[in-house]
């Protein structure tokens, strides 16, 4: 289930398949090659632990790089086909909305207002502080302002088109152009950005 796989469950499998490729290595030994293989391992113990490492490298790497590419796959196509399903969903841009002016004190201690259909998105930097984007004309501005994402959040609550999208990110879903699936999650391009914003898995 991609919507709850994390890396600890990653780790679970790749043991798994290893644990699966040991026992299959001894039945291969036991059953059916035998004393060369008897011998083989006796050689190597004399060896010491490298050798043994080294076996088990040789063997599980091939299986468990597969595994892993399978699995990268099938998280790919999920996030892909989601992100395809929400480009058919797009709703063109509500011409009749109500305006609203976003106040917010910047870095400088001066207060910018942004009209909400000018909004693009805002990025939390750490702390206190948020980089907002916005549209003037045909340029996007960016600003550093002294705000959480739950205060923005406050401010904005009566808008329905500003959502959150991920912790460190709220945008403005008219200004939406397209998503992008890969393997981590689903991306955002909006109007006027040169980067695309990740989406949570919530």
């Amino acid at each position: 289930n991609s919507s709850t796989w994390t890396i600890g469950k990653n780790l679970l499998a790749i043991l798994w398949i290893l644990l699966t490729i040991s026992l299959s290595n001894f039945v291969y030994g036991e059953y059916l090659v035998g004393q060369a293989y008897v011998d083989g391992l006796k050689q190597l113990e004399r060896a010491g632990i490298i050798s043994w490492i080294s076996m088990t490298f040789s063997v599980g790497v091939i299986p468990v790089v597969f595994a892993l590419y399978f699995i990268e796959k099938k998280l790919f196509r999920s996030n892909q086909h989601l992100a395809e399903d929400f480009n058919r969903k797009m709703r063109a841009p509500d011409v009749h909305r109500s305006e609203q002016l976003i106040s917010v004190e910047s870095g400088r201690d001066t207060a910018i207002r942004i009209k909400s259909s000018d909004f693009i998105c805002i990025q939390a930097i750490g702390g206190n502080y948020a980089s907002i984007y916005w549209q003037d004309q045909s340029e996007t501005k960016k600003e550093l302002v002294r705000l959480t994402l739950l205060g923005f959040l406050e401010k904005t609550a009566s808008l329905d088109n500003i959502v959150r999208c991920h912790k460190s990110y709220i945008l403005n879903l008219e200004k939406v152009v397209s998503f992008r699936g890969n393997a981590r999650s689903v991306m955002i391009m909006l109007e006027g950005m040169d980067f695309e914003i990740p989406v949570s898995r919530s």
